[in-house]
């Protein structure tokens, strides 16, 4: 993941975790309460990402991820002082782990293609596995036999979480605000902030949309975000493997050392920036 993702792909993935973990009113109780997502929200972000960057690269079992989980276990039981039952679900753990195990793979399918390969969704399921059993609740760590047995199921766990009544609230509806204006500010000009909310709502479900006020999904716009997404997964699987990963380049861009250059990445952002450019004069002919 770490080789093959960058901070874009982590932040579709942040976006719609978010959302999907937050139709459950304790878990939006607690951003509510917070409050970073609507004050700090760019912030928010980073620091989702510092935590997952180093976990898609060193593993569930290193020792920098065994750190960082122990100050976000920390950071969830001081909250748990605050709002007392809010970290003792251990569904709420499965959630954000399961759709980590399987958000790749529905993208790929959306954009037109066969998803992940076997190898690799068993790699993710037992990935999301590992990183889902050092989370504790206030009662303990959640049990280890609680998650889903296999990469269908975390399928299913998702599907049926989505399906679940949960109830509306203007909360949900703030916080989708708040996430769509993150991800829309952070990636695109204002004019072309419809485009960005079509990319980060792809792989949500139409409740998902629904409940958080995000809708409803401009057809058109979401069919070119498919094709520029098929366009980008099938370039991907044609370039040759990165030499680094996704952290070690944020590392280097922090620490001002020049990264290396590569004349077939700018072909292909310049092909991925032309799909994209399509869909912006497409929508604007529309409007005329």
């Amino acid at each position: 993941m770490s080789y093959n993702s960058n901070e874009f792909i982590v932040n579709i993935m942040y976006s719609a975790t978010f959302l999907v973990v937050n139709m459950n009113p304790v878990g939006l109780g607690t951003s509510v309460h917070t409050g970073k997502v609507f004050n700090k929200k760019q912030k928010r972000f980073e620091d989702t990402r510092d935590f997952i960057l180093p976990l898609f690269e060193f593993g569930p079992t290193s020792t920098i991820h065994s750190e960082n989980q122990r100050r976000l276990n920390a950071l969830h039981m001081r909250l748990a002082k605050q709002l007392p039952g809010s970290w003792d679900h251990y569904e709420d753990f499965i959630e954000p782990c399961a759709v980590a195990a399987v958000q790749v793979h529905n993208i790929m399918r959306l954009a037109g293609l066969p998803g992940l390969p076997p190898h690799m969704q068993r790699a993710m399921y037992l990935f999301t596995k590992c990183l889902y059993e050092g989370f504790l609740m206030e009662s303990g760590f959640v049990p280890p036999d609680s998650y889903p047995p296999d990469f269908d199921a975390c399928i299913k766990f998702n599907e049926e979480w989505g399906r679940r009544p949960w109830p509306p609230s203007d909360a949900a509806r703030r916080a989708g605000k708040a996430i769509s204006e993150q991800f829309e500010e952070r990636w695109f000009p204002r004019p072309f902030h419809f485009v960005g909310r079509a990319v980060f709502c792809l792989p949500l479900a139409d409740e998902t949309i629904e409940y958080f006020g995000l809708g409803p999904r401009n057809q058109v716009v979401t069919f070119l975000v498919k094709k520029t997404m098929w366009l980008a997964f099938t370039i991907n699987a044609l370039m040759p493997d990165p030499k680094l990963g996704t952290y070690e380049k944020n590392r280097m861009k922090r620490d001002g050392v020049p990264l290396p250059q590569s004349p077939v990445k700018n072909v292909v952002m310049a092909a991925l920036l032309a799909a994209l450019l399509s869909v912006v004069i497409y929508h604007f002919a529309k409007m005329q």
